[in-house]
């Protein structure tokens, strides 16, 4: 009867096995490592952008709710690269060899596919953040004074002459700053000193007072 025999390992199986133990070790680690480096980052940029909305945002007054997109892409990043890091080596004794290089392989292989989903969702959330912050809370860009002529009624042709001094005219040209200033109620004109004598500054005119208005 044939009885098994066993048989020490060669130096350079030894060798061999070593090498293979550590870099499994080194490979795993290596993925953990980033994968916990994600997570930390993930939460200091939350913390970040909660601060800087708490800075830029105005008093009394509601964040819009697209501004919690990024906060949901963080903490997208955070639950993958936990995932990533929770994921283990599963090895039955007995195993051959090759078996149990697949394992370790296909094992580094996952943790590295979780970390780049969270290293993508990582980036999706922060590119987020930058672009709705600023959509929402950047100070609107102040437009150009808008040239304009007003006709008068005759009671703003009163107004015009008394407050300038002397008779200028039916109209009189001026800036408004927006082309709706012309629909309310009370209008105000920046005029120079060209176009009144008394002087450069600000006419207000009531809306009956004007017959026409044309840029």
């Amino acid at each position: 009867m044939n009885e098994l025999e066993l048989q020490a390992l060669t130096f350079d199986q030894v060798v061999a096995v070593d090498n293979y133990k550590n870099a499994s070790k080194e490979a795993l680690g290596a993925v953990n490592s980033v994968a916990d480096k994600i997570v930390t980052a993930a939460f200091s940029v939350a913390t970040a952008l909660g601060a800087v909305i708490a800075l830029v945002a105005p008093e009394e007054t509601p964040s819009p709710i697209e501004i919690g997109i990024p906060f949901l892409f963080l903490a997208g990043a955070v639950g993958a690269a936990l995932f990533a890091q929770s994921i283990g080596i599963d090895l039955a004794g007995g195993e051959a060899i090759d078996k149990l290089h697949k394992t370790v392989k296909d094992t580094v292989k996952r943790k590295r596919k979780w970390s780049r989903v969270a290293l993508l969702s990582l980036a999706i959330g922060m590119l987020a953040a930058g672009i709705l912050v600023r959509e929402a809370y950047a100070e609107p860009a102040e437009s150009e004074p808008v040239s304009v002529r007003l006709w008068l009624h005759k009671t703003g042709i009163e107004s015009l002459a008394s407050t300038c001094s002397t008779p200028s005219g039916r109209s009189i040209r001026g800036t408004v700053k927006t082309i709706d200033d012309l629909e309310k109620r009370s209008i105000p004109i920046e005029v120079t000193k060209k176009a009144c004598a008394s002087g450069a500054g600000t006419l207000v005119f009531r809306r009956m007072q004007i017959l026409t208005a044309k840029q």
